[in-house]
């Protein structure tokens, strides 16, 4: 029997006072992500009435911190990543909105991902990996991120893993792993809520 998929609604989201001329201002930015400064600046007062939720995802330590916007605003918890092996070629930082978590999700590879494979392994992946399927990059839940960087267009996602000791690590190829126990612990906190994502 396969592995039903399971899908988490996002409540709709008002438009976020930091798209615009503020989200091109890098100065802006920089308040924004500056915590626990961001909870009292007008920046955060604007991003507090939009989301629930922020997920911050700290590239060089390799953390996901995940920070309550409304209600008493503080940080809730913090969670090991691994980040990409390339980081310096994203465009960071990186700002966008959670749409969709899907628990149990089939992993499409990209034909790059692919073909790293091939030459490691000497096996083609298929273009379509199910879910309990043990070559399943995403593990037991992705987050599906739609990002505001009118530029950047890659499908860049937070998810589980099936490689354990790569988390803490840079392993992967634009994501952002998780331990699958961690990425289900956080979805039970974010689901049906409005999140952000900062990577920086």
């Amino acid at each position: 029997m396969p592995i039903g998929k399971k899908y988490y609604k996002i409540r709709g989201r008002r438009k976020s006072h930091l798209q615009g001329e503020k989200m091109r201002s890098l100065k802006n930015i920089s308040a924004l992500v500056l915590l626990p400064t961001l909870l009292t600046s007008t920046l955060a007062k604007g991003a507090a009435a939009d989301y629930d939720y922020l997920l911050l995802v700290e590239i060089s330590s390799k953390t996901l911190i995940l920070y309550q916007l409304d209600g008493d605003q503080k940080e809730i918890k913090r969670f090991p990543v691994a980040t990409p092996l390339f980081s310096k070629a994203l465009p960071l930082p990186l700002i966008g909105t959670v749409t969709k978590i899907e628990i149990n999700p089939a992993w499409y590879p990209t034909s790059a991902t692919r073909s790293a494979y091939l030459k490691k392994y000497g096996k083609e992946l298929p273009a379509v990996i199910r879910a309990g399927d043990p070559r399943n990059a995403m593990g037991k839940a992705q987050l599906v991120i739609a990002y505001t960087n009118k530029s950047f267009h890659l499908p860049i996602r937070i998810h589980g893993n099936n490689d354990r000791a790569s988390i803490g690590k840079k392993a992967t190829r634009g994501c952002i792993r998780m331990l699958n126990e961690d990425i289900l612990t956080l979805i039970e906190i974010i689901k049906n809520h409005r999140t952000q994502v900062i990577m920086r």
